[in-house]
């Protein structure tokens, strides 16, 4: 074996491999042929018992792997990322995409957002939905659209009949 564990089968391509290859990892290798088609590795970032764990696929256009999934040392989740600052982004290269945060210690909201890494500024968010209903702690809020596509907003009501419910006292 090449490597600390190498099960091949009979005709010597393919298999898996467990290795230690740039000795500042322990890698996972899948291989359908001579070269690696997904691997799972980890990396200690800095501190002494911290790592990170990178989930990597094949491309179709050749025998290179991509990293496509990232857990961080701080258990942030990256999809497309291999540097997720919060808890979850979805992103396209590192660049444009959807960042989760739940409440915690440093706020005391929930966030999702669109962000670009690349230009640090917000990017439009669409939501594209039937009917959607905001329920702040488990009551109805606001419901907008009644499931028919038009587009009704309720107030205090998940059934709104026209352009704009509204339910209970409105001041102004």
């Amino acid at each position: 074996p090449q490597d600390w564990l190498e099960v091949r089968g009979a005709s010597a391509i393919g298999g898996i491999t467990i290795s230690h290859p740039n000795h500042d990892q322990a890698a996972l290798s899948f291989a359908r042929s001579a070269a690696a088609t997904a691997r799972i590795y980890t990396t200690e970032p800095g501190a002494t018992h911290t790592s990170a764990m990178h989930f990597q696929t094949g491309i179709a256009s050749g025998p290179a792997l991509v990293t496509a999934m990232t857990i961080s040392e701080t258990q942030n989740v990256g999809i497309g990322t291999t540097n997720p600052i919060e808890d979850l982004v979805v992103s396209k290269a590192g660049a444009e995409g959807i960042e989760i945060a739940p409440a915690g210690v440093a706020a005391d909201h929930s966030l999702i957002r669109a962000y670009s890494r690349n230009s640090s500024t917000y990017d439009t968010l669409r939501v594209d939905f039937d009917k959607l209903g905001l329920a702040p702690n488990g009551g109805i809020a606001v419901q907008i659209g009644t499931g028919s596509g038009n587009g009704n907003v309720g107030i205090g009501t998940t059934s709104p009949t026209t352009p704009l419910h509204v339910i209970g006292a409105v001041s102004a």
